[in-house]
């Protein structure tokens, strides 16, 4: 593909987010904050040698850049004094690291700049490795080592050479009475959301456009207010439904559209994709995120900042990022590391989480769910390029926390949550209950009449091709006829030249050369067979069965995952 935007030749793209304060004993508070795009890394108020820092998007600053910021960390610091102040953000993201062990801190934007600092000490944490393999993330603010966890969102912390990294402050959610009605309700939503895009500076930013209801909503606002700036969209070398949507949309009002295939370049590039996903995920995932990796290199060689629909799921709809346990056998890790985790229920981790918060409402959906279930991907983005969602405002976060009838998630809300899953993707929400569907609906147009997922129109009605192409997808998923090939659902798309709806799916890629034997030499290593994590015996049972098995391919990527993390971050155990 061929993006025809370029950055300024004198502007050098580094990775954002740069953040890495450490005290030690009694030595005076170090502090690094380098040059990153867009502002951020940059002293943005500068008075008597004290200088005010944003880590991610700032558009919902205040004058003074004293209130917590939506979607940006906020940096206080005088280093002559050696004073800093941070605050993390509401949705907790861009997201914040510490690392604590003896008399040393290290705060840090980022693990592998931990590590870095760490040089070679960092060990896993065996419950982070029990819950990655059980649930495809570590919780309860764990990160995949020892010593590091993750800020909490909405959380103040003083920092200093003497005190360590001490919590000073909590964000309060608003103390005002709920909506009285749900449309007073949803006109509030709609006139925050238009302010909160309306401030974004997007002169360097593309839109990441999809068919969802998220970025559609932005897509409208974007378009009712004659703002255009270019699209791109991930797509396998078939076109997928998303990719075909997005490209009819923009289109439909002159915006450029791209997008970025997942072709024989990024196969070739695979192995090195993988193991720099390993790295910018904190070792939470590899092989999984390896497209995240390759679509970034192409994005940021002409953006410094994304526009997505981020966190539009939780603040839209109160729905989640995913309800799938990763669920990979914990017989691959070693037996003294599962010994020494705390055994998990047998209950999905959302379900644990609402039973501990007593029922999982609208702000646990935004600061932990959306937090924990996106880390890896978050931790990704951010090193790349600054990300942008007006979902994340301050006031739209606020707001939400006001809705007429919240929404709370109790001991077992996983079936409910899959039901509401399959409802919105065939039907919607309401539009009488969406304030997303009427701010499409209010701008008309294709925006509002082209299918959203899988057959739906925001302004009502549904697209009877749209709901075919759904239902063909919705059964390749249910009988599970990839596992063996392509489906017979998938074949049929194929053959009239489109994918499914992301026109992307992992297991096809092991079907690829380079792609099998970089899982399969990296696990038959000596470095893979002699992991103190894993067990060598499960391991071998599961390369001799081969990745076209199911359970044994579970096995072997979560055990790449553990190997490229212990090779990335020097562990030694």
């Amino acid at each position: 593909m061929e993006i025809t935007r370029r950055r300024e030749a004198e502007r050098d793209l580094r990775d954002p987010a740069r953040l890495v304060l450490g005290t030690s004993g009694e030595r005076a508070l170090s502090a690094c904050l380098t040059y990153a795009p867009e502002g951020v890394g940059e002293a943005v108020q500068p008075t008597s040698g004290e200088h005010t820092y944003v880590l991610g998007d700032g558009q919902d600053a205040d004058p003074a850049y004293q209130a917590f910021l939506g979607n940006g960390v906020l940096l206080h610091a005088n280093l002559k004094t050696g004073q800093v102040c941070l605050r993390t953000s509401l949705s907790g993201c861009p997201p914040v690291f510490v690392y604590r062990e003896g008399g040393r801190s290290i705060v840090a934007s980022s693990v592998d700049r931990i590590a870095a600092l760490c040089r070679g000490q960092l060990a896993f944490d065996p419950q982070g490795l029990v819950e990655l393999a059980a649930i495809g993330h570590p919780i309860e603010h764990r990160a995949l080592f020892r010593h590091i966890s993750v800020v909490p969102a909405g959380v103040g912390l003083a920092i200093d050479a003497t005190g360590g990294v001490r919590t000073v402050s909590h964000w309060q959610p608003p103390v005002d009475p709920p909506f009285r009605h749900l449309q007073e309700y949803i006109s509030a939503q709609s006139d925050a959301l238009t302010t909160a895009l309306a401030r974004m500076d997007l002169s360097r930013s593309f839109l990441s456009l999809t068919a969802g209801l998220d970025t559609r909503t932005i897509l409208a606002l974007l378009v009712r207010d004659r703002r255009t700036l270019p699209a791109l969209t991930m797509t396998s070398i078939v076109e997928s439904i998303d990719a075909r949507c997005a490209a009819e949309l923009c289109r439909g009002y002159g915006m450029t559209h791209n997008m970025i295939r997942l072709n024989k370049t990024f196969i070739q590039q695979f192995p090195e994709c993988a193991l720099e996903a390993s790295r910018r995920s904190g070792g939470l995932s590899s092989f999984g995120q390896a497209s995240e990796i390759f679509f970034y290199r192409v994005a940021s060689n002409a953006f410094t900042a994304r526009l997505s629909g981020n966190l539009g799921n939780q603040v839209g709809r109160s729905g989640t990022e995913g309800v799938r346990m990763r669920g990979v056998p914990l017989e691959v890790l070693a037996r003294d590391v599962i010994a020494a985790a705390k055994p998990l229920q047998g209950r999905h981790w959302l379900a644990e989480m609402a039973g501990k918060n007593r029922g999982l409402g609208s702000l646990k959906l935004i600061q932990l769910e959306r937090l924990f279930a996106s880390m890896g991907n978050s931790c990704i983005g951010e090193s790349y390029v600054t990300q942008q969602t007006p979902y994340a405002d301050r006031t739209v976060i606020s707001q939400k926390l006001r809705e007429p009838v919240l929404r709370r998630y109790e001991i077992a809300p996983m079936m409910a949550l899959r039901l509401r899953d399959l409802k919105h993707r065939f039907l919607g929400d309401p539009i009488r209950t969406s304030f997303q569907r009427q701010i499409i609906a209010s701008v008309g147009g294709i925006v509002a009449r082209t299918p959203v997922n899988w057959g739906w129109q925001p302004c009502g009605g549904v697209s009877l091709a749209g709901t075919a192409l759904g239902t063909l997808g919705l059964i390749d998923m249910v009988i599970n006829t990839r596992l063996a090939g392509r489906g017979v659902a998938s074949r049929i798309m194929s053959r009239i030249g489109i994918d499914g709806l992301s026109g992307f799916e992992y297991v096809d890629l092991l079907r690829e050369r380079p792609v099998a034997e970089f899982v399969n030499d990296t696990l038959r290593a000596s470095a893979a067979q002699q992991s103190p994590m894993l067990n060598a015996l499960v391991l071998r049972r599961a390369l001799a069965k081969g990745l076209s098995d199911r359970s044994a391919r579970a096995t072997l990527l979560f055990a790449l995952d553990i190997v490229l993390a212990r090779q990335n971050f020097g562990i030694t155990q």
